[in-house]
């Protein structure tokens, strides 16, 4: 499939990507991107539920260096 097969797909379903590391783990969301009322262009995101992601591993996780405490507060 090309690019513009996609773009006009009536399947297509549009997301984002969060992805947040905590000194506590990591955490990552993929809310839908829907349209604003009944504008083509305006669009919003909705409802991030963030899930905490405890399978990371490779160069980009673990990046922030580790607190000593180590506490919440």
């Amino acid at each position: 499939m090309d690019d513009a097969m996609l773009r006009h797909s009536m399947t297509r379903i549009g997301v984002v990507s969060f992805l947040l590391e905590t000194p506590y783990g990591l955490w990552v969301a993929q809310p839908i991107i829907k349209a604003k009322g009944l504008s083509k262009k305006r669009r919003t995101i909705g409802e991030v539920m963030f899930q905490r992601l405890d399978e990371a591993q490779g160069r980009f996780a673990d990046v922030l260096p580790k607190k000593a405490g180590g506490t919440l507060h």
